[in-house]
């Protein structure tokens, strides 16, 4: 069986296309084709609208264990496999599915294999290029279209190495773009650069491709005549795909049978146990005791003894206030009673009182000796005063000046006057009892 790779070093170059068609000419000329979607963004499938085809097989169907679906007779003689058609397919997923394909089942059912890899092939290339012998690359003939070129091969030389297998690379495949003619600036600069690599068949622009894409026909199969169709059947003549066909193959159903009965006795290709997944998050900090060897809970004899538990706090006695910590295990919490009337904080001896203001009840001469400076003062101006009364209003205001530097410094070191330390009772703020309470003389 022919196992070719349609690569390319970037998207939008025709890849897909150029796969279907391929596949689509090769079946035309007689071979059974087996076309496989090896690109996770399945262009094969919206090109050709495969989830509408009549005839599809699950491969867990058919008791085989991996994602995938097998299209039958897509045009006659062309069978379209792929993994992506169902959801997604995981990376080792697609690795059986590879071997899968490798089996003898699949080898005595088609004549050629043709893969659609995914743009600079992806990200498993060694995988690729193993499960295939040759492989062409798509470029299309636009300015600096083989900048990547030299970097793609070297990538496809390393990937062959770690595979223990080199794919033959049968050439390089040209196609148009619209503003492009045949024989164009672009094809020729690149034939001068690449040489006999390029391939000698061009596939030009054509709008019977996008019209067969829209209705999901193969252009090579229901427009024969199309200038891109003939460009494909030449390239698939090139390459001799149909070189060696047989002729009759086997049904899909008996190949899918006799690929189960191969997964079922082959261990490589049968699907592993999946591993545990673990949830993102933060992991429990509850512990789940192991049995022990003799399954009782008790730890064995040879192991050490437990470190002896910390002593119990002492005794609180029993009080109507601090109830101890048994008696308060054993019956509920009962609300703290609420005073009516909270006692003070007791305060130091050393503490000092806190100073009574300026316009406090109890300090009315203040306000008294403040109005009748005010009241000097308004007189002096309004009412002609005698020469004596003078005198009298200066001395007042002198007074009242020092009675009130007075009660400020007497506030600063702590002192009270001896009628406000009398009027408070013993063991007030001061906390000193009224008899020892120092007196001004």
């Amino acid at each position: 069986m022919r196992k070719l790779l349609v690569a390319s070093q970037k998207s939008g170059v025709g890849k897909t296309t150029t796969s279907i068609n391929l596949a689509a000419a090769t079946a035309i000329a007689g071979a059974r084709v087996l076309l496989v979607e090896a690109d996770p963004l399945s262009a094969i499938s919206a090109a050709l609208n495969l989830p509408q085809h009549p005839d599809k097989r699950q491969l867990r169907a058919a008791g085989i264990d991996l994602p995938g679906v097998l299209f039958c007779g897509v045009i006659p003689g062309l069978d379209v496999f792929s993994p992506y058609e169902e959801g997604g397919c995981s990376d080792e997923d697609f690795d059986r599915v590879l071997q899968l394909l490798g089996l003898d089942a699949f080898h005595e059912s088609y004549d050629c294999l043709i893969v659609n890899g995914p743009p600079f092939l992806g990200g498993r290339p060694a995988e690729l290029l193993a499960s295939c012998d040759e492989f062409v690359v798509v470029m299309q003939a636009e300015p600096l279209a083989h900048r990547t070129m030299p970097a793609f091969l070297e990538m496809v030389q390393r990937s062959s190495q770690g595979a223990g297998r080199a794919a033959t690379m049968r050439g390089v495949v040209l196609t148009l773009p619209e503003s492009e003619a045949p024989g164009g600036r672009w094809e020729r600069e690149l034939r001068g650069r690449f040489g006999k690599s390029v391939l000698p068949s061009v596939v030009p622009y054509d709008e019977e491709v996008g019209k067969a894409s829209l209705f999901g026909h193969v252009v090579a199969h229901a427009s024969p005549e199309a200038p891109a169709s003939v460009a494909y059947q030449e390239m698939a003549g090139e390459l001799q795909l149909a070189k060696g066909a047989s002729g009759a193959k086997r049904p899909a159903d008996a190949a899918l049978s006799l690929a189960a009965v191969a997964v079922r006795a082959n261990p490589l290709v049968a699907r592993s146990a999946p591993r545990p997944t673990v949830k993102a998050g933060r992991r429990s900090s509850t512990r789940v005791p192991r049995p022990s060897a003799s399954g009782t809970g008790l730890p064995p004899k040879d192991s050490p003894a437990p470190p002896p538990a910390a002593p119990p706090p002492e005794n609180i006695p029993s009080s109507p206030e601090h109830p101890s910590r048994a008696e308060g295990s054993r019956r509920a919490p009962q609300p703290a009673p609420v005073a009516a009337t909270p006692a003070p904080a007791p305060t130091s001896a050393l503490a000092r009182p806190v100073p009574m203001p300026l316009h406090s009840v109890q300090r009315p001469w203040f306000v008294w000796v403040g109005l009748a400076i005010v009241a000097g003062i308004g007189l002096r101006r309004f009412v002609h005063l005698p020469d004596f009364a003078l005198p009298m209003i200066v001395g007042l205001a002198v007074t009242a000046a020092m009675t009130l530097m007075l009660h400020l410094f007497l506030n600063q070191t702590g002192q009270e006057p001896a009628a406000h330390l009398a009027a408070q009772p013993a063991g007030g703020t001061s906390g000193l009892p009224a008899a020892s309470s120092p007196r001004r003389k």
